[in-house]
């Protein structure tokens, strides 16, 4: 998602002549993965606040980063 959003910004900011394409690119592809997770957080937060069954544990979103891929 980071890179996808990066490499569209760079494109649309040396398009339109724009002189700091990489920091906008590098800055694009790392703060737009941390805002959606931030609002997903919040989100989150609020829903567990009520009690409520369809809040995600907090242990989910962990569990994607160190799940191994090569198993059969």
């Amino acid at each position: 998602m980071g890179a996808v959003a990066g490499y569209n910004t760079s494109r649309i900011y040396k398009m339109m002549k724009g002189l700091l394409w990489k920091q906008a690119a590098l800055m694009t592809a790392f703060l737009f993965p941390s805002v959606i997770f931030g609002v997903f957080m919040f989100i989150d937060f609020l829903i567990l606040g009520q009690k409520s069954s369809g809040a995600v544990p907090f242990g989910n979103p962990g569990q994607f980063d160190c799940y191994d891929y090569n198993r059969a």
